[in-house]
């Protein structure tokens, strides 16, 4: 039975745009300097996003959190995790760098905690959030937090520092 929450009723959004900021991220805690790229992520970057569409901007980032987490339950899977064993290591390793981030308000966890089960279970993490009301703002950095550990963990587990990244690019290079 489908569910009008599911991932194909959803539109992409602006990837571009995010995946443009989660590449800089990258690129920060790579070069050493990880204290940038948390002060990045705290202080915001109004100068990236003009001209661009938060709301479109937010769809992408919900897009990036379905992808990266199917990617990694697929790949947990592949070590021979189950669906709710995969689903349940993505969400602890996601979890636990948050409250070790320190860049996020504790109450936003659950939510970032919702999105990735959403994703997990083939739901658009955008409208799974819709559902509760419009997306706000003050949880931009929960959800950067989130996806830059997402995109961290697909890294790690491809022992590519460039896969997150080079994966979506890929795609979206392809489309006609």
């Amino acid at each position: 039975m489908s569910s009008p929450l599911s991932a194909g009723s959803s539109g992409i959004g602006d990837v571009d745009t995010v995946l443009g900021i989660l590449d800089q991220h990258l690129r920060m805690i790579r070069s050493g300097d990880p204290a940038s790229a948390r002060t990045l992520l705290i202080d915001g970057r109004p100068a990236q996003l003009d001209g661009a569409d938060f709301d479109q901007v937010i769809v992408g980032a919900g897009t990036l959190v379905y992808v990266y987490v199917d990617w990694l339950r697929q790949a947990y899977e592949h070590q021979g995790d189950d669906s709710a064993e995969a689903l349940g290591s993505v969400l602890g390793y996601v979890v636990d760098g948050l409250h070790v981030m320190n860049a996020v308000e504790d109450a936003a966890i659950p939510t970032m905690a919702g999105l990735i089960v959403a994703a997990g279970v083939g739901l658009s993490p955008n409208l799974w959030r819709a559902q509760y009301g419009p997306w706000m703002r003050a949880e931009m950095n929960a959800v950067e937090a989130t996806l830059l550990l997402l995109a961290g963990h697909v890294n790690e587990i491809a022992q590519d520092d460039d896969q997150a990244i080079r994966m979506v690019a890929d795609v979206l290079a392809a489309e006609p």
